[in-house]
């Protein structure tokens, strides 16, 4: 299919773009001209969200963009914010409404093929990213909502193409609030 259905029963599928492989309940992007296109699913004014994303990766390529929306340059116009990747690292940046301040939380320590599970929450004053459940990391550089652009949230591309991971995702949430920790964890535990 083209498709990766919504299953909140939102309605905010995405399209399957250049025919990424699925098995086993897992995307296989390959690094190379697919991802996927969720559209524009993230409303404008948006200061308390969470993303959460479950990703193996299977190569060691630096910067490349496991999650974007908007540009994905740091402390630019156009860019709400993007995941992307150092060779034993994964880096969540975001940008506020004021272009030109962003802040980023990072986790190292990273291995290739191995799977994690990363979110990431926002409440309008401080970032808080987890890996798998834990070891949370915090920023407060930035305040209020979160830059809005008129771009699509892509799954494993940057804008403009390019930057494809070579990884599995076996899956990707998005709410409309910033789940606490003990929720966090509680979601990492129940997959």
């Amino acid at each position: 299919g083209t498709v990766w259905k919504d299953v909140s029963g939102n309605g905010n599928d995405g399209t399957l773009v250049n025919s990424p492989a699925f098995a086993d309940d897992t995307f296989l992007l390959d690094g190379t001209d697919n991802y996927v296109n969720c559209d524009d699913i993230l409303p404008s004014g948006s200061q308390n969200i969470t993303l959460s994303i479950w990703i193996y990766r299977r190569d060691g390529v630096v910067n490349d963009y496991i999650l974007s929306k908007g540009t994905a340059s740091d402390g630019t116009a156009g860019s709400t914010f993007y995941m992307s990747n150092g060779s034993t690292y994964v880096r969540f940046v975001a940008t506020d409404a004021t272009p030109t301040r962003s802040t980023n939380v990072e986790h190292g320590g990273i291995v290739l093929n191995q799977w994690y599970n990363f979110t990431y929450t926002y409440d309008g004053t401080t970032i808080i990213g987890y890996r798998d459940g834990e070891n949370p990391r915090t920023n407060t550089s930035i305040a209020g909502p979160l830059q809005y652009v008129n771009q699509p949230i892509l799954i494993g591309s940057h804008k403009y193409g390019g930057r494809h991971p070579q990884a599995d995702i076996g899956s990707f949430s998005l709410y409309n609030r910033a789940l606490t920790a003990q929720e966090v964890l509680q979601n990492f535990n129940a997959t």
